[in-house]
Formats: C-alpha cells, sequence, structure tokens
C-alpha cells in the first residue's frame, strides 16, 4: 500500500491542478520485481494522448509536470501510449455495486484484451455500476453487462461510441456539454468518436445552451439540471436520494 503521507502528497498536487488520480491493478497479476506501471492521460482536446513509465517507486510519480498535463501538454514523463487502455471501477469499498457488477465486466474484459485492462478505483457514478473508461478520450460508459463492455470496447478501438445509451460523456467536459453531447448522439445517430466537435458552451435562462459541430453540422441545444424521484444510491447507502439529471430543454438544428 502507499505510504499514508505519499496519498496526502500525491493528492495535494491533483487537486491543485483539477486532475483525478485513480489506482489501478490486474486481478492475480502482482508487479515483478516491485516494478509500478503509471499513466498519464489527457481527454481534454483532440487528439488525446497517453504515457506511460514503470516505476521503481510510487514516490516517482511526483516528479511528473502536473501543471503540463493540466495545460494537455505532453510532460515527457514517460512512453508515449498508442493503444488504448480500458478501465473498470472495482472500488467495493466505496460502494459495494462497484465490486458487484464491475468485476465481472473487468474479467470479461481482460479475457478479450488482456494486458490493455485494469480494475480501478472509484471513477465516480456509483450508480452507474459497472462502469468502464476508455483511455485517452476519457470516454464513460454504465450499467454495463460483461458482453456490452467487449462490444463497447471493440468499438472504441475502431474509434466509435456504441451502444450510446450507456454512454455517460466525456472526462474533463462540463457535465451540460457532456448531456448536450448524449442527446445529440442518440437524436441524430452519430456513432464517431469525432463526429462531435464543442463549440460553444454559456449559460441562459432556462438552463445552459451548447453549440456542438455534429458531423459538420451545427446544432444548438439547451439543457438544464432537475432532480429525479427519489432512490437509493447505489448498494451503500441506504437512505434514498434524488440524483441529478440533464433534461433536453429545446434541439435546434435549423443553423445546420
Amino acid at each position: 500500500p502507499l505510504p499514508p503521507h505519499l496519498v496526502d502528497a500525491i493528492e495535494r498536487h491533483a487537486d491543485a491542478h483539477a486532475l483525478r488520480v485513480l489506482l489501478i491493478r490486474r486481478r492475480g497479476r502482482p508487479p515483478l520485481d516491485g516494478r509500478l506501471q503509471s499513466y498519464l492521460a489527457w481527454s481534454g482536446c483532440d487528439p488525446p494522448w497517453m504515457e506511460e513509465r514503470t516505476l521503481g517507486d510510487y514516490a516517482e510519480i511526483l516528479e511528473a509536470d502536473l501543471a503540463a498535463l493540466a495545460a494537455g501538454r505532453r510532460p515527457g514523463f514517460g512512453a508515449p501510449v498508442a493503444a488504448p487502455l480500458f478501465l473498470v471501477c472495482t472500488h467495493g469499498k466505496k460502494d459495494p455495486c462497484c465490486a458487484k457488477f464491475g468485476l465481472p465486466v473487468a474479467r470479461a474484459l481482460a479475457a478479450a484484451y488482456g494486458a490493455s485492462v485494469w480494475e480501478s478505483t472509484h471513477v465516480g457514478g456509483d450508480r452507474f455500476a459497472g462502469n468502464l473508461v476508455c483511455l485517452p478520450h476519457g470516454l464513460y460508459f454504465g450499467h454495463l453487462s460483461p458482453a456490452g463492455a467487449v462490444a463497447i470496447a471493440r468499438g472504441y478501438s475502431r474509434g466509435l461510441v456504441e451502444q450510446p445509451s450507456r454512454y455517460r460523456g466525456r472526462s474533463g467536459q462540463p457535465k451540460a456539454v457532456q448531456a448536450a453531447e448524449w442527446y445529440a448522439r442518440a437524436r441524430e445517430g452519430v456513432r464517431e468518436i469525432e463526429a462531435i466537435r464543442v463549440e460553444e458552451h454559456r449559460p441562459v435562462a432556462d438552463g445552459e445552451e451548447v453549440v456542438l459541430r455534429v458531423a459538420g453540422k451545427r446544432r444548438r441545444v439547451r439543457v438544464r439540471e432537475v432532480s429525479l424521484p427519489p432512490r437509493p444510491h447505489g448498494c451503500a447507502i441506504a437512505a434514498a436520494w434524488s440524483p441529478p439529471h440533464w433534461e433536453l430543454v429545446s434541439y435546434d438544428a435549423s443553423h445546420g
């Protein structure tokens, strides 16, 4: 396990630059000779990218230039990574649902994609377990079955968003932008990852407006955040809560 002082140092560095840190593992495959695998990934620009480095000690991660990473610049911390990575949240201590639904997904993906698959700590969204994150784009998918996860990974490897009803959005984008993209894909059947670009995002009287370029055509999407009826929160919290939801206010395709 990581020493507490090192955990605190990593969290401080990450929080200072609004970065998410995940711990990853391959079940049944301990590090060889004490070596540790690390990745830096940037999903906030096109093209996204990743770097990898084998660490001799956890403390080496503090050598990474996180300010450069937060700005979307390659810090040169490790070697470029061309192949995709698939992270499955199996963090049962955070919520038992993550292990209950995540472990079968992780096993199915590992059988299909081997070393490209890692189990991870909490990625956010317990209620969407099993959760999958596809890197480097940072695409989130939830409520996955093992077979569904394999199909999504296969599509992602070809530059596609498969099973769009399970798509949660892209890491690093505001929630309103993620919602607008979801509605655009659902409405127009666009599967290519790179087919949707964000041009504008601003608050408006009835919510938030996002202007997208969808397969080359301009779309003006308005969404607003509402609360859904109370329901259980994952498997760990017995008390009901009202989860947030982004509903579609309007979808204007007249300026395409």
